[in-house]
């Protein structure tokens, strides 16, 4: 049996340098990655929105009492089909009919709120779910994200998730998730603090 060549230890230096500075490259991309996703977020994307005041107000506390929820803004895309699945509601947004609907207990609690136009329309809504179950199984990911996910899959919505294991945020947009967009107030505009986590 043939023995493969020993390397040289220039090789080993080498290939241990190029490491290094791959790792330095993916560091530096990660960098502005993370800083073009926070100015698409903040300049694209929450305006939109309308009250999002409200929605922040309401996620925060969720995450803090680790109250799961499924929160979906609908953009220019109609959510009408997944409107039908729920209760129609109907009422002005308010981040304490958010944290109600919410409540464990609550009928609706498990299912997801539709925003239009700056009204919950229906809650206990049912959300497609994406068809990617081993990416969500690897990442320690429930039912609860795969049906956000899936339905920023099938429509332009912007869906908040609330972890009721962990209470960490995720806001899934376009199919891809981005890990606490949590906008804490900052002055005269909202800061955000977003980490990518991948495309599932």
């Amino acid at each position: 049996m043939m023995q493969e060549p020993v390397p040289s230890s220039e090789s080993c230096e080498l290939s241990a340098s190029l490491l290094q500075r791959v790792s330095q490259l993916q560091g530096a991309l990660a960098e502005i990655e993370r800083s073009l996703q926070e100015k698409h977020l903040k300049c694209c994307l929450f305006p939109e929105l309308g009250r999002v005041d409200e929605i922040t107000k309401a996620i925060v506390q969720l995450s803090a009492r680790r109250i799961g929820a499924l929160i979906a803004v609908e953009r220019t895309m109609s959510l009408d089909d997944f409107v039908k699945s729920g209760t129609l509601i109907n009422a002005e947004l308010s981040a304490s009919l958010l944290l109600s609907l919410f409540y464990p207990g609550s009928s609706m609690h498990d299912g997801a709120v539709i925003i239009r136009h700056e009204k919950i329309i229906a809650g206990g809504c049912i959300l497609p779910l994406s068809a990617d179950h081993n990416t969500f199984k690897v990442m320690g990911l429930g039912t609860r994200h795969r049906a956000g996910v899936g339905l920023s899959q099938v429509s332009d919505a912007a869906v908040f998730i609330v972890s009721e294991q962990t209470g960490k945020v995720t806001l899934a947009v376009g199919g891809q998730m981005f890990h606490e967009p949590l906008l804490r107030k900052g002055t005269g505009s909202l800061k955000l603090a977003i980490a990518k986590s991948g495309q599932p």
